[in-house]
């Protein structure tokens, strides 16, 4: 996962100007949603129209109580990526996988999404963030392994390929997710692998861009 997140791209990186830039907005930003129009700017736009990102879309078609989210409300990632329902015709996923695979209603429902978001106001802990993203990922882990049962296949053990990331736009945290079966049970992992600190330097900034669109791709 190391090699993943820092793997070099052939995209331009964002310029002096543009780090200090960033710096001088994150220094004001007086809200969560302030932190959220600058960082975004680090994730990367694809072109392909059918691959969408959702925002602040609750899980209501998740299956309750299939054990880590047993008497929880839905989880409500601030953003999830993935391909939208009608990519995957003619097969038809929501009436064979349900709401473990399209986690919310809608004929363009973000569909088995790979990796979530959580964003925090700058200062604010980022503790809850982590919460936060843990509940995601299992959520997602969780469509994933359906997904896979249904092919008759599984991930191999500690294999991640579900993402998700927190910051406050000063601190960059990249996770990973995947599950694992003891005593009869499926317990979901979530791992920190990346920790990146945006405004300390131009070369710092780069390589949070970077990292963010290494596990998007």
């Amino acid at each position: 996962l190391q090699d993943v997140v820092n793997r070099n791209r052939d995209s331009a990186s964002p310029t002096d100007s543009d780090y200090d830039r960033y710096r001088r907005k994150m220094l004001i930003a007086s809200s969560e949603d302030s932190v959220v129009i600058q960082s975004f700017k680090l994730l990367k736009e694809y072109d392909y129209v059918d691959y969408n990102t959702s925002h602040n879309k609750q899980f209501t078609a998740f299956p309750k109580n299939v054990g880590f989210n047993d008497g929880l409300s839905a989880a409500k990632p601030d953003m999830i990526e993935g391909f939208i329902m009608p990519e995957f015709d003619p097969f038809p996923i929501r009436e064979e996988l349900g709401g473990a695979a399209v986690v919310t209603p809608g004929p363009n429902a973000v569909t088995l999404a790979h990796i979530a978001g959580e964003w925090k106001d700058g200062g604010k802990d980022l503790t809850q963030a982590e919460t936060q993203a843990a509940y995601d990922g299992a959520c997602l882990v969780y469509g994933r392994n359906k997904a896979l049962a249904y092919l008759g296949t599984s991930d191999p053990p500690g294999h991640a390929s579900v993402f998700t990331f927190t910051t406050d736009g000063t601190i960059l945290n990249v996770y990973a997710h995947y599950s694992s079966r003891s005593e009869g049970k499926e317990k979901y992992h979530i791992f920190p692998f990346s920790n990146t600190f945006l405004r300390s330097s131009h070369g710092d900034h780069k390589a949070g861009q970077k990292r963010l669109r290494n596990i998007q791709d």
